[in-house]
């Protein structure tokens, strides 16, 4: 199984990054895991979503 992930922006509290952390750790034993960041700037990026959709 490929899970693709797609953040919006950066974590900025350290409990959010732990917690990302912890949960990719978990995942990563049972599927492939892609994590796709972009800017915060929505519109700029909705092509890049769409891009990735099709996939």
């Amino acid at each position: 199984m490929k899970i693709k992930i797609i953040c919006f922006g950066k974590l900025d509290k350290k409990f959010y990054i732990d917690a990302f952390n912890d949960y990719f750790k978990r995942l990563e034993k049972y599927a492939d895991i892609e994590i796709i960041e972009l800017k915060e700037e929505i519109n700029g990026e909705l092509n890049k979503i769409k891009e990735l959709n099709s996939d």
